[in-house]
């Protein structure tokens, strides 16, 4: 228990400075409070510091009004009195006050308990002329404004509302434009917004959706998409040394299709040690290059040499002809094919044909007289069914004239170029024939392309 206490205290009296004034004078709000102090159990005698402050209940709630201090009261045989004035705090509402006490000069102020109710005294302040405050009473203008003027936050020109009365729904725009707003929350309830008037900052990969390509992601692209890069280039490195790689697959029949128009170009590198490569490999491991289900091999110099490579092709039946067997064909009088080369050619350049053929002739003279064998090799095209001639060349072979086993012999050669206008299959052959008789032995047709311009 605390050693100071109010043993008692006194009903609360408000004395008003001019009690009694003429009319037009108004009050004031000081009143007397009157109280008797004990210090265990006994009416205490001296100087003491008093606080004193006025609370809307009699245990915790809110402080009214302002902490009022007087140093140094006198208290008497356990009485003092004291003026306080708390301000216009006496609107009606229960009001309690509280008492802290310490001695006079210093140390801890005690606090007095309980708190001690306010009597209906202090509520009796009114003007001295009751005609006057019969027309208070009764005033509908405040500064001469109604008093609807007052509860339209329009009419507000200066001051900062407190945070609890901003709230609710805000049905017209607002502009916040100061840079210093502080906007905090989830944002789950902001709607329409627009991302074009966002201008700073970065997105994290988590907020873009599926069909946005990341810089540091996979990205499956499930569309047809064209990479226009104007006059910058497109680089897939490693700068450790590494040569990343560039994987095409697919499903189906077109597995790891990559399509490129017209060339592709391989440079050196930026190390002058180090030459463009182009490296095909089959499943074995061999260097290979497959066109049209037809493989042909990769030489060290750079040929590719194969059966249905645009670039050259080749078609060739090898018979001997330094015997007389077999494997010889005959041909007399009449048209004999020879070889067939079909070619898939791009657009705009030509073809370079050339047929060959290893002959001999047939006949020798035993009465010693020279017969002169005529041969006709040509090269027709059969792209539309149609046998089309292109060029014919003739060779023309003396035979000997002995009855000896070997002949005249001789190696026809044709060739033609045909203008490439549209990309597509083409189909050529070789024929012979001969005015008399002849053997035809080795035999080829080739088909090189060339674009307009290397």
């Amino acid at each position: 228990m605390n050693p100071l206490s109010l043993a008692a205290l006194r009903p609360l009296y408000l004395i008003f400075a001019l009690a009694f004034v003429q009319t037009g004078i108004g009050q004031t709000n000081d009143f007397s409070y009157q109280g008797s102090l004990n210090i265990s159990g006994q009416p205490a005698t001296g100087s003491y510091d008093m606080e004193f402050a006025l609370f809307d209940s009699l245990s915790g709630g809110l402080q009214t009004g302002s902490t009022l201090t007087r140093t140094n009261v006198v208290v008497s045989n356990g009485v003092f009195t004291v003026t306080l004035n708390f301000g216009s705090v006496f609107t009606g509402a229960a009001r309690f006050l509280e008492i802290r006490v310490r001695p006079a000069g210093g140390g801890a102020y005690t606090l007095l308990t309980p708190r001690q109710a306010v009597s209906s005294s202090p509520y009796a302040v009114r003007s001295a002329s009751s005609a006057n405050a019969d027309v208070a009473a009764t005033a509908t203008n405040l500064n001469n404004q109604p008093a609807s003027f007052y509860t339209n936050a329009g009419n507000l020109s200066s001051g900062t509302l407190p945070s609890a009365r901003l709230a609710g729904t805000y049905s017209q725009a607002l502009n916040l434009s100061n840079a210093s707003n502080v906007f905090a929350g989830s944002g789950s309830a902001l709607t329409s917004l627009d991302a074009g008037n966002i201008s700073t900052g970065t997105l994290a990969d988590g907020r873009l959706s599926g069909n946005v390509p990341l810089e540091n992601g996979i990205n499956n692209f499930t569309n047809t998409n064209s990479f226009n890069f104007g006059t910058k280039s497109l680089q897939v490195r490693n700068d450790s040394g590494l040569v990343p790689g560039l994987n095409v697959t697919g499903t189906g029949g077109n597995l790891g299709i990559l399509r490129l128009r017209n060339a592709i170009e391989i440079w050196p590198s930026d190390d002058a040690s180090r030459a463009g490569n182009l490296d095909v490999r089959n499943p074995a491991g061999n260097a290979t290059i497959t066109l049209n289900g037809a493989s042909g091999n990769i030489t060290a110099t750079g040929n590719i040499n194969g059966a249905n490579t645009p670039a050259i092709k080749v078609a060739q039946t090898f018979r001997d002809a330094r015997t007389l067997g077999p494997n010889r064909i005959f041909v007399q009088d009449s048209f004999q094919n020879l070889e067939t080369l079909t070619v898939n050619v791009p657009a705009e350049g030509y073809l370079l044909l050339t047929a060959t053929a290893n002959i001999a002739s047939v006949w020798v003279s035993s009465s010693g007289g020279l017969q002169v064998i005529k041969g006709h090799l040509k090269i027709e095209e059969t792209t539309s069914g149609s046998p089309v001639q292109l060029v014919e060349h003739s060779s023309y072979l003396i035979p000997i004239t002995t009855n000896s086993a070997n002949q005249a012999a001789d190696v026809a050669v044709v060739s033609w170029v045909v203008p490439v206008a549209s990309a597509g299959q083409r189909t050529f052959r070789s024929a012979i024939t001969v005015e008399g008789g002849l053997y035809v032995y080795t035999t080829s047709l080739s088909a090189q392309y060339f674009p307009n311009s290397l």
